[in-house]
């Protein structure tokens, strides 16, 4: 018996299309391009786009997208507007939204709408409008960048000073004397090299821009020194 009443209620659901989410159905001429920022990817023979919902706010990308003759070029055009933000709210587990646009029949009205486009979401069980915001993908954007703005700062970390363990400093001296101590006295002497050949060159400097008495009276106080 338990079998036979799970058989016909599943039997029951399949002809009745018993509704087991919420949902959101997209007719032609609208095309959905994102969903809560995942693209989706569309159907090329479908004209409809159904996807399935939970409860909470979503924000759905979509553009308006018909063909139509052109009498002037005796050819088809396509008339497509800017991508366009909607936000909305599924408030209900078994709600089905479906997203309806104006009517348009020619060419000139379409490219019209097209530059301003707008549509509205009907709920099926109700048919009643449910309450949404439209808005381009620029003022959508502009809208994020504002809010990113007034957060609070970004703490900094205070940054970690390298802390140079004299311990260890002095642990290394002493486990090599002989290596650290010839390795101060041959920095001692490139030091010592260093500062000679500069003396010698400014004192060479000297000797060409001094006059003769000087270089005499400098000569003196050689001799002197020797002494």
């Amino acid at each position: 018996m338990q079998y036979r009443n799970i058989f016909i209620y599943f039997f029951g659901c399949f002809f009745s299309g018993c509704v087991v989410a919420s949902s959101l159905t997209i007719d032609e001429p609208l095309e959905l391009l994102k969903i809560n920022g995942q693209e989706h990817v569309a159907n090329f023979f479908a004209s409809k786009t159904s996807i399935d919902l939970v409860k909470g706010r979503h924000v759905v990308l979509m553009r308006y997208k018909d063909i139509f003759d052109d009498s002037d070029e005796d050819d088809h055009t396509t008339v497509k507007s800017e991508p366009f933000i909607v936000i909305f709210d599924i408030t209900d587990d078994n709600q089905q939204l479906v997203a309806v646009s104006p009517e348009i029949n020619n060419l000139k009205a379409a490219r019209g709408f097209a530059e301003e486009p707008s549509m509205s979401l009907i709920e099926q069980a109700t048919d009643s409008v449910v309450s949404t915001e439209v808005m381009s993908l620029v003022e959508f954007e502009q809208k994020q960048f504002q809010a990113a703005i007034t957060l609070p700062p970004v703490k900094q970390k205070p940054s970690t000073p390298v802390v140079v363990d004299q311990k260890v400093k002095l642990s290394q001296t002493v486990q090599n004397p002989k290596k650290n101590f010839q390795a101060i006295k041959d920095n001692a002497s490139l030091n010592d090299a260093s500062q000679n050949t500069r003396a010698l060159e400014m004192l060479m400097y000297w000797w060409q821009e001094a006059s003769q008495e000087d270089k005499k009276i400098f000569l003196e106080k050689v001799d002197m020194v020797k002494e």
